[in-house]
């Protein structure tokens, strides 16, 4: 389990060839500043329910249980893995999300006292998937290995997470202090109009048909 900010997991991986190892696909994210729609849960009695999985943890180190798919929570999976949601996306987001979505369906079944992971397990389970799926479109790292590069990435990666801005906000998002006022003009600079477009209001948004990152640079 590792904690971060958007920062520092954007700049982790600058550099050190991740891009395509099939690294990302190895992590499950949660992500606490993000646009997609969240639901309330109520606040759990922490005492009581540790109590009782320990509980159900030690039953099942002494009677382990094999739970197998039916036919129809396999259908479901294959179905969904291979829909047209994830066409066009690398491996480094859609990597190992039907493995991740049939082990939660596991864990619910196991939770849920069932025998088999039934179809109703599984589209749990592919919620589940689905939330994975966005917050790495939403959190892909920066795998630039320049400056400029970097610099772009971030700027797109900025403008998916907080919608359209004005140059100031944008450079604010990126840190702009850090790399310099220069490198971050031109930088947006060679991103308009092919990744960003500038309406008569100043303000910066995606173009219709940037997909997913990272950018090469864009030296103009």
């Amino acid at each position: 389990m590792l904690a971060t900010t958007i920062d520092l997991w954007q700049d982790m991986f600058c550099g050190v060839g991740a891009q395509g190892s099939g690294l990302f696909g190895r992590f499950s994210m949660v992500v606490n500043d993000s646009p997609i729609p969240k639901v309330s849960l109520k606040t759990p009695k922490w005492e009581n329910l540790r109590t009782r999985m320990f509980e159900r943890i030690t039953r099942l180190n002494e009677h382990p249980q094999v739970l197998h798919m039916t036919q129809e929570a396999e259908d479901l999976l294959f179905n969904w893995i291979n829909g047209p949601k994830f066409e066009g996306h690398s491996d480094d987001v859609i990597g190992r999300l039907n493995l991740i979505a049939g082990r939660n369906a596991l864990h619910l079944a196991w939770l849920h006292n069932k025998t088999v992971i039934d179809a109703e397990e599984m589209k749990g389970g592919i919620a589940l998937g689905d939330y994975q799926f966005e917050v790495r479109l939403l959190n892909q790292p920066n795998v630039g290995n320049n400056i400029m590069a970097q610099t772009q990435n971030k700027m797109v990666s900025a403008v998916k997470r907080h919608g359209r801005l004005q140059q100031h906000l944008l450079f604010k998002k990126i840190h702009a202090e850090r790399i310099g006022t220069p490198i971050a003009k031109q930088a947006l600079a060679a991103l308009v109009p092919d990744y960003l477009k500038r309406d008569a209001d100043g303000f910066y948004d995606l173009t219709t048909h940037v997909s997913a990152l990272p950018l090469q640079p864009q030296n103009r």
